[in-house]
């Protein structure tokens, strides 16, 4: 269906600003594919990620707040 079409070409361009609409459509289907579930597992793990940053004060003596600072400064000096 042509408006399937157009909402997958236009997520592409949303997740992906470089794209614009004329180039977005030059893609192949299995590269929209790609894009899209890239940015929805990014997206994915952006919003575990915020949980988890809302949660860790809430842990037992705010251990989760230590483990996750670990993992983001081994992030950030790597």
């Amino acid at each position: 269906d042509e408006t399937d079409i157009v909402d997958l070409i236009t997520r592409v361009c949303y997740f992906y600003p470089q794209y614009d609409l004329e180039t977005a459509q030059e893609l192949t289907n299995s590269q929209v594919t790609a894009l899209l579930v890239q940015a929805e597992k990014q997206r994915a793990i952006d919003l575990y990620n915020h949980t988890l940053i809302a949660a860790a004060p809430h842990t037992k003596k705010g251990s989760l707040v230590d483990k996750l600072i670990k993992q983001y400064r081994k992030i950030f000096d790597s």
